[in-house]
């Protein structure tokens, strides 16, 4: 695999909205946060912390890592951004 795009459980773990949805709730027990189901920025953030964890599992609360183009393009395909809201990229943590 070339792409981690291609691998069999990228379109079920990341694009498929009832296993992020049964995720959500798993979720919200163990941390007390929801994300808005009207709000696509809020689904493509937790996607993307969803991409994270299967694919580096726990980082802990100040680590940072670049998620690979190809999967944002089809995160943000599923979840456009909202109007006014670009794409920012990789942000330092505050120090």
């Amino acid at each position: 695999i070339s792409c981690i795009t291609e691998h069999p459980g990228f379109q079920s773990i990341c694009l498929d909205f009832w296993v992020l949805e049964t995720a959500n709730c798993a979720y919200r027990q163990q941390q007390g946060i929801r994300f808005s189901a009207r709000n696509d920025l809020c689904k493509k953030l937790y996607v993307r912390s969803i991409l994270i964890r299967w694919c580096w599992e726990y980082l802990g609360k100040h680590f940072r890592v670049a998620v690979p183009s190809c999967a944002l393009n089809n995160i943000r395909n599923i979840f456009p951004a909202d109007f006014g809201s670009p794409y920012t990229g990789l942000k330092p943590p505050n120090l």
